[in-house]
């Protein structure tokens, strides 16, 4: 009977290839893997878990601000207020992006008629 085993200087070979992936992949949390099969799901309080990882370089991802930007505003448009305060805040300190007062009071003021008690607090505080 013949193997169907490649010989093992292929194998070797296929393994060396793949290791970038597996190493990829096994660096981010168990916590960071269910926020994103969550996020695929269109859970919006998810995409802004995953956007405070990228943010604050957590959970097994390296810091990469524009990244969590990203899914802070993928969180704000599926509803999560606690994301729409998070670009208010960013925005206003100019933090990782360039800072935009008037798009700073329109996160704020998102958050805020979404019933986020800090994001009043902002809102109060801009007028």
């Amino acid at each position: 009977m013949k193997s169907t085993r490649p010989p093992k200087p292929l194998a070797a070979l296929s393994a060396l290839l793949l290791l970038p992936f597996f190493h990829a992949a096994a660096g981010e949390s168990a916590r960071l893997l269910e926020w994103r099969d969550k996020a695929a799901q269109g859970d919006a309080s998810a995409m802004t878990s995953i956007g405070f990882a990228y943010f604050q370089g957590a959970e097994g991802v390296g810091q990469d601000r524009a990244e969590g930007v990203d899914w802070f505003k993928k969180g704000a448009a599926a509803g999560d207020r606690n994301a729409m305060n998070n670009l208010g805040i960013i925005y206003r300190d100019g933090a990782g992006i360039e800072a935009d007062r008037a798009e700073s009071h329109a996160w704020f003021l998102k958050a805020a008629e979404a019933g986020l008690v800090p994001a009043q607090y902002s809102v109060g505080q801009n007028y």
